[in-house]
C-alpha cells in the first residue's frame, strides 16, 4: 500500500483521536478547576449576600456534560432580623461544555425553607418533599436572562415549633418563570395545578385549590441588572429597588378554588421590613357558587355561615343570575397568625370579603331579606335589612 493511501486512511482517524485527546484534557482540567472552586466556595459567598455550604461534592458527566452533585447543601442570606435559608439533601447542576450558557438544576430529598419570624419568636420552617424538582437558568452576555422552576407531586408542611396541627399541603405541579425584558422589567408567570390545602391553614374557600394562573411583571427592575450578573449584593439590590418605587404587578390572576372561579389583580411592594405590602382584589365569576363555598368555610363564625348559606339558597332560587357584586380583598402583610375574613355589606356595592392581619371575628351583621313580586315587566327587588336600615340590591331579571 502506498504512503498516500495510508495517509488518506489513517489521517482522519488520527485527527479524531487527537481531537478526542485534546477535548478529554480540556474536560478534566475544567473539572479540576470546578472542584477547586467548590472547595473555595464552601462556607463562603457564591454571589454577594448568598452563602453556600455543603457536606460533600462530586463532579462527573464525562464526556458530554458537567454534572456537579452536592449533598447536604444550604444556600442562605443574612437579613437584619435573621437568616433565610434553603436546605436540600441533594442537588445537582448539569451544564454542557459547549453551546449556550444553559444550566439545569435538580433537587432530591427533603427541601427545607427557613425565614425569620417576629422578634423573639422561633423561625418559620417549611419542609417540602417532591417527586421531581427542576430549575433552569439561561445566561446571556454573563447575566441571568431566564429562570424557571418546576415542582411535581410536592408535599409540604409547616414544621415551625409553634405551628398548628394540619398545616400541610399537596400539589400536583407548581411552575414559576422569570424572564428579563428589554424595558427594564421582569416578566413573571406562575401556574399551580391540583392543590390540597390542609385544614390547619384554615383555607377560606375549602381545601381544594384546583388551578391558579398568574401573569405579571416586576417594574423598575434596573437595580437588578448587577444582581443578574452576580456582582451586586442581594440585600442592596432589593433595597435599591424598593426605594426606586418598584412593584410586582399581577394582572390577571385566575384561581379555581372551592368550585368557583376568582378573577383578580394585585400590586405589591416591599415595606421597610422587606415584607410584601399591598392589596389583592378578586371577584367571583359566579357569585352564587362563591357564597356557597364561603358558607362552608370554618374561618367564618357559625352564625355568619348559616346566614350566607340561607342567602345563597334564596338567591339561587330566583330567575337568572344574582346581580350582587362581590369582591375579595386581601391586605398585605397578613401577619404571622391565621386570618379571619371580615365581611361587609355595602348596599348597592354588594359584599366585600376582607382578609387582614389578625382579625378575630366576623364583621358580617345580621341579614334579613325578602323578595317583592312586582307587576309584569317590572324589575323585582331583593331587600336586605342592614342594622335596621333598608338597602336595596337590584335583581336584574324581569318576571315573566
Amino acid at each position: 500500500m502506498s504512503n498516500s493511501k495510508r495517509i488518506f486512511i489513517y489521517g482522519p482517524i488520527a485527527a479524531l483521536v487527537l481531537l478526542a485527546l485534546v477535548y478529554s484534557i480540556y474536560w478534566f482540567v475544567t473539572a479540576g478547576r470546578m472542584t477547586a472552586e467548590l472547595e473555595r466556595l464552601d462556607g463562603n459567598e457564591i454571589v454577594p449576600g448568598l452563602t453556600l455550604q455543603f457536606a460533600s461534592s462530586e463532579i462527573g458527566g464525562f464526556p458530554f456534560r458537567f454534572d456537579v452533585r452536592l449533598s447536604g447543601a444550604t444556600i442562605a442570606v443574612q437579613w437584619q432580623d435573621g437568616v433565610s435559608a434553603w436546605r436540600s439533601e441533594r442537588i445537582a447542576l448539569h451544564a454542557k461544555p459547549y453551546g449556550r450558557e444553559l444550566y439545569n438544576f435538580e433537587a432530591e430529598g427533603l427541601q427545607t425553607l427557613t425565614w425569620p419570624n417576629e422578634e423573639g419568636a422561633p423561625q418559620n420552617i417549611l419542609q417540602i418533599s417532591s417527586g421531581i424538582t427542576r430549575a433552569k437558568l439561561v445566561l446571556e452576555e454573563g447575566r441571568l436572562a431566564r429562570f424557571e422552576i418546576d415542582l411535581l407531586n410536592a408535599e409540604g408542611k409547616d414544621a415551625s415549633l409553634s405551628a398548628a396541627p394540619m398545616r400541610e399541603f399537596r400539589v400536583a405541579r407548581v411552575q414559576l418563570q422569570l424572564l428579563a425584558a428589554e424595558d427594564a422589567t421582569i416578566e413573571l408567570t406562575v401556574a399551580l395545578d391540583a392543590a390540597e390545602i390542609g385544614a390547619g391553614y384554615r383555607p377560606a374557600l375549602g381545601t381544594n385549590l384546583s388551578r391558579v394562573r398568574v401573569e405579571g411583571r416586576i417594574s423598575e427592575a434596573s437595580p437588578f441588572q448587577d444582581l443578574r450578573s452576580g456582582t451586586m449584593d442581594v440585600r442592596a439590590a432589593l433595597e435599591t429597588w424598593r426605594n426606586a418605587g418598584g412593584a410586582i404587578i399581577l394582572d390577571p390572576i385566575e384561581a379555581a378554588w372551592g368550585g368557583t372561579l376568582l378573577l383578580g389583580t394585585s400590586e405589591l411592594t416591599l415595606d421597610q421590613e422587606h415584607r410584601f405590602s399591598g392589596l389583592l382584589t378578586a371577584s367571583p365569576e359566579d357569585p352564587v357558587s362563591f357564597l356557597g363555598a364561603l358558607s362552608q368555610s370554618e374561618m367564618i363564625s357559625a352564625d355568619a355561615r348559616a346566614q350566607l348559606s340561607n342567602f345563597r339558597e334564596m338567591a339561587s332560587g330566583l330567575p337568572g343570575n344574582l346581580d350582587l357584586p362581590i369582591r375579595l380583598e386581601a391586605r398585605f402583610p397578613l401577619g404571622p397568625e391565621p386570618t379571619i375574613p371580615s365581611l361587609q355589606l355595602q348596599g348597592m356595592n354588594g359584599i366585600v370579603v376582607m382578609l387582614g392581619a389578625r382579625r378575630r371575628r366576623s364583621a358580617l351583621p345580621p341579614l334579613r331579606w325578602k323578595v317583592i313580586e312586582c307587576a309584569p315587566r317590572l324589575t323585582p327587588r331583593l331587600y336586605l335589612s342592614y342594622r335596621g336600615r333598608n338597602r336595596v340590591l337590584r335583581y336584574p331579571d324581569r318576571l315573566r
